[in-house]
């Protein structure tokens, strides 16, 4: 396709970029602009209590259109840009998405954080005092942070103490792992245009729903398990396809060994998530040629012969014997939990129109939006991306004219989101765990973009979808994540509890490392159940003699209290504070707070993860 004339493509290079800064402005202005408007329609247009937390989601929508018609257009005419007004927009964009990320994790932060997400911070701050990345004295969660995030956030401790800050900086190094192994397993697939692995890499880097804001490029929680999916994959099809000098081979082979071990001394999860479905398919390939040609069995020729499945299997291996030395020997040093008792779900405890509209939410679906808004566009663009995907898959299997190694990749993602659906839905479901597997449908897409036998129908309009939908809808996200505040109800409390001068509480689960983020860890949070169930703090905590003699609290939300009448009568405390969702307990010494956890008005009370 011909390129726009000099002219036209330069006026049309700076129109979109001014747009695009000027969204930005509004975006990141949208808290305020949100109250503005709320002011006007109630003053001056409607003369009445104008209801703001229900038409919040449609006018965040409708301050994202400017960019949703750059975007839109731009990504249509795309390849109509000369090469230099492609590198400059798609900078802009990276930038943009960069600031946001950042700017959104600083200033974002006391709006979204929970006992959960605070933790990852705490962790680091836990490795920075013991001078280690795996210290003795966490309680981990359900999986051994061997290679995570508290790599890349310790050492900046030792720049500054402020955990907001942290979080902000850690927040975008921790995000562009997403990107970097992106770019690493599409260059192993040899794809070979630079614009489509830089665009793939743009929408991989950007929040494209809340439930990626939170768990992606906030909470950080899955890009490890992505990133090391991406570099796993990407060395066994360097090592297995692809043509290396003897001396990077070797190394690559070590560097995937090493990989494999450590995901088996993770968790579990890294060898359900790709190690098994990546053997999988390299074995019933294998299988598949031996039954079409009739030929015998042989051990050698099977699994030694065939680098694809001796690769794929010596991953595997490798990290089934991580995985035990995890629970013989990591276990047994470190406290964090397994496996070993995961039990089935009651059949149909979650739907398929559950499942569905999970997956459809995680790409940025949203209910109650009006139709004709971004989001609204956004609604109908994840019912097209989602049917052109599989309408691609579908013809690129039948096709089969692609090289051996994207071919494998594209079944390894089917078979990966299909087992692992199988197992988070049957076992232990959450709507985050689809975030891991939908990561793939990345370098997929950049797969479909290449493959020339596929119809340029169906592939321009799964890029054009895709891009749309993704770009869009992070610009959504950041709006709602600079004007939506799900930390209200704990602002006066946090007040008071800081102006106390305290430095110790107790808190269950859910209100436990919160406080600790929301004081910029001023005062810290001890599980109230820490002796069954103190996860995600430090052990530190709970030694007798840590700040003994120093005054302390307990704080229970209205919910808990709720759930349990008999929290009424604590005696030894003396109720310092109250509203209608927090209860303060105060008392001069944790040797005393100890005393009352042990009371009969605690012995039946269960730190349940779902009061929250």
């Amino acid at each position: 396709m011909t390129e726009f004339k000099k002219r036209t493509d330069i006026t049309l290079l700076v129109i979109s970029l001014i747009t695009i800064i000027a969204s930005a402005v509004i975006i990141a202005m949208s808290d305020k602009l949100l109250y503005f408007i709320q002011d006007v329609l109630q003053d001056k247009v409607f003369h009445r209590t104008f209801n703001l937390e229900k038409w919040a989601d449609t006018i965040n929508s409708l301050l994202a259109f400017p960019i949703f018609i750059v975007i839109f257009l731009d990504t249509v005419f795309f390849v109509k840009f000369s090469k230099l007004s492609k590198a400059v927009l798609l900078g802009t964009f990276f930038a943009v998405t960069a600031f946001f990320i950042t700017w959104c994790n600083f200033a974002g932060d006391t709006f979204f954080t929970n006992s959960d997400l605070a933790s990852e911070i705490l962790l680091a701050k836990e490795c920075f005092l013991n001078k280690t990345f795996w210290p003795l004295t966490w309680h981990y969660s359900t999986e051994f942070r061997l290679l995570n995030t508290q790599i890349i956030t310790a050492p900046l401790f030792f720049i500054t103490k402020n955990l907001h800050s942290i979080k902000a900086i850690s927040g975008i190094l921790v995000s562009l792992l997403l990107p970097l192994s992106l770019w690493f397993i599409l260059g192993q697939l040899k794809i070979k245009s630079v614009w489509t692995k830089l665009v793939s890499c743009l929408l991989i880097f950007c929040p494209w729903s809340m439930l990626s804001w939170d768990f992606i490029q906030y909470g950080n929680y899955y890009i490890p398990h992505v990133a090391m999916s991406f570099f796993y994959t990407g060395l066994f099809f360097a090592i297995v396809f692809n043509d290396l000098s003897s001396k990077k081979k070797k190394t690559f082979t070590v560097i995937f060994a090493v990989l494999s071990l450590i995901c088996g001394m993770s968790s579990i999860r890294y060898i359900l998530q790709f190690q098994f479905p990546l053997a999988l398919v390299t074995l019933s390939l294998a299988v598949n040629v031996m039954v079409k040609t009739n030929s015998k069995f042989s051990i050698k020729k099977f699994f030694f012969e065939n680098k694809a499945v001796f690769y794929s299997c010596l991953g595997l291996a490798l990290g089934l014997l991580g995985y035990i030395f995890n629970v013989l020997v990591l276990s047994s040093l470190y406290s964090f939990s397994n496996y070993n008792t995961l039990k089935f779900n009651e059949f149909n405890e979650i739907t398929v129109m559950h499942w569905l509209f999970d997956i459809l939410s995680a790409l940025g679906y949203k209910n109650s939006v009006s139709v004709l808004t971004p989001s609204g566009a956004v609604n109908v663009f994840v019912y097209v991306i989602i049917v052109f995907f599989i309408l691609n898959t579908v013809d690129f299997l039948k096709a089969k004219t692609a090289s051996q190694s994207k071919y494998i990749f594209v079944l390894y993602s089917i078979t990966m989101f299909v087992f692992n659906a199988f197992v988070f839905i049957n076992t232990d479901y959450y709507a985050r765990y689809l975030l891991i597997l939908l990561l793939c449908i990345f370098p997929c897409m950049a797969i479909f973009a290449e493959e020339h036998s596929l119809s340029i129908i169906k592939r321009s309009v799964l890029s054009v979808s895709a891009v749309c939908i993704l770009l869009t809808s992070s610009f959504v996200c950041y709006s709602t994540v600079l004007s939506h505040n799900e930390n209200t109800d704990k602002a006066a409390v946090t007040q008071f509890l800081d102006k106390q001068g305290y430095t110790l509480g107790y808190g269950t689960f859910w209100n436990a490392n919160v406080f600790t983020q929301l004081t910029d860890g001023k005062i810290e949070m001890c599980n109230i159940r820490y002796e069954a169930d103190p996860w995600l703090t430090t052990s530190r905590y709970y030694a007798p003699d840590y700040k003994a003699g120093q005054k302390t609290f307990i704080i229970l939300s209205q919910k808990e209290i709720d759930s349990d009448p008999k929290l009424n009568s604590i005696q030894i405390g003396t109720k310092v504070y109250s509203d209608k969702y927090y209860t303060v307990y105060e008392y001069q010494d944790k040797a005393l707070v100890q005393k009352e956890l042990h009371s009969p008005v605690f012995e039946d009370f269960i730190d349940a993860k779902t009061i929250k």
